[in-house]
């Protein structure tokens, strides 16, 4: 199933977070969702033809990295009766931040 946003929305694919550490540890979900805090870093993979209209220009494009709210926007749905963990479609004032570059963590 393809999905297309419509309006002021933006298709999202959020970003993975590792359930593993770097020296092989699994890390519980509970941790796991402690790491994401509040925000959530995802990709756009599409935006509505009204995204951000009343403005002068947008302040994304499709292949940047974003930052929104966790519980923001809706899940996709699969055509199967679930739902899809590899896309989102939000708001476009949900969008809080752009990423310019990945940061590593020690």
């Amino acid at each position: 199933m393809q999905i297309a946003p419509v309006g002021h929305r933006v298709l999202i694919r959020p970003e993975k977070v590792e359930e593993v550490s770097r020296g092989g540890i699994v890390i519980a979900k509970p941790h796991v969702e402690k790491e994401q805090l509040a925000q959530v870093c995802g990709e756009v993979l599409a935006t509505g033809a009204d995204c951000w209209r009343e403005y002068e220009s947008p302040w994304c494009k499709v292949g940047d990295k974003v930052l929104y709210q966790r519980y923001a926007g809706m899940r996709v749905p699969d055509g199967k009766g679930g739902f899809r963990d590899d896309m989102v479609l939000l708001n476009d004032l949900d969008i809080t931040g752009i990423v310019l570059e990945d940061v590593a963590h020690d």
